[in-house]
């Protein structure tokens, strides 16, 4: 049986209650991560995204200066 990152959440919330208005899984902005520090680097740039009410886009296709709130 295969376990992904969804199903891994659904057993952790069957086990762990939490609040999951506030829960991002799985979690990770999709850069095609390979190997553990690669999904690590996805894991913080979804986090620094999140903190700063980003989207995590391509700068490219921002409109406006890259510093605009």
């Amino acid at each position: 049986m295969e376990q992904g990152p969804r199903v891994r959440r659904e057993q952790i919330l069957r086990d762990v209650p939490v609040d999951t208005g506030r829960l991002f899984a799985p979690v990770g902005i999709d850069l095609g991560a390979d190997g553990p520090e690669q999904v690590a680097v996805s894991i913080v740039a979804e986090l620094l995204a999140v903190n700063a009410r980003r989207n995590g886009g391509h700068l490219r296709d921002r409109r406006g200066g890259i510093h605009d709130p």
